[in-house]
């Protein structure tokens, strides 16, 4: 209690996927925000912070309406496919920035929980980078990652079936270098897997598989 937490929802719409209440972003929407009740619950102090938004650490109970009509209304944020690097880090330029931001942002001695879907590639490990940051930056950080691939290859239309198995097959061996990743730099993780069962919002805690 009397703690101070940062929330760090990646709203990158490439690390997303599905739509509507079934959409990875929806799931990552729901744990942040039982995270945002239970601290406020506990007295503590807890913020959030996206691509698009910066709501600094407060507590009481209308911050934690202020959160949940922030989070009601928040959508994923576009970035272009082409947008360029940044000249001296080769990092994209909106992760190079959402970095900075990080570093004035997060105390040491605050707490940090950072929530997100992942989809393998390049930026994932771009995004490990960014989580490495934040690490360094924070007395204590949590990664949350919501793993939808596998729900979404069961039900979604053919016509995008060999784009999702393609990143499902790639999946394991992100998922164990991410493990290994965060065993290194003392990050707590958790993995949530969408299933049908866990639409149900008071299901989401159960979907949680400790590492």
């Amino acid at each position: 209690s009397n703690s101070r937490v940062n929330i760090i929802l990646l709203d990158d719409q490439r690390l997303h996927m599905g739509s509507g209440a079934e959409s990875t972003f929806e799931y990552c929407k729901d744990i942040s925000l039982s995270l945002c009740q239970h601290h406020i619950n506990s007295n503590n102090a807890i913020g959030l912070l996206t691509h698009q938004k910066y709501i600094k650490p407060m507590s009481g109970r209308n911050h934690l309406l202020t959160l949940e009509m922030i989070a009601a209304g928040l959508e994923l944020k576009e970035f272009r496919s082409h947008d360029l690097y940044h000249k001296s880090t080769k990092i994209p330029s909106e992760i190079q920035t959402f970095k900075t931001r990080l570093t004035h942002m997060l105390g040491q001695e605050s707490n940090t929980y950072i929530v997100t879907s992942i989809m393998p590639g390049k930026l994932w490990d771009f995004y490990l980078d960014f989580i490495k940051t934040a690490s360094r930056k924070s007395k204590m950080v949590h990664l949350t990652i919501v793993e939808g691939l596998t729900y979404m290859s069961k039900n979604s239309h053919k016509d995008d079936l060999l784009w999702i198995n393609q990143m499902k097959s790639k999946l394991p061996m992100v998922i164990e270098e991410t493990r290994e990743f965060c065993k290194n730099n003392n990050i707590s993780l958790s993995i949530v897997q969408m299933s049908d069962q866990t639409f149900e919002s008071l299901k989401v805690r159960d979907a949680f598989e400790r590492s």
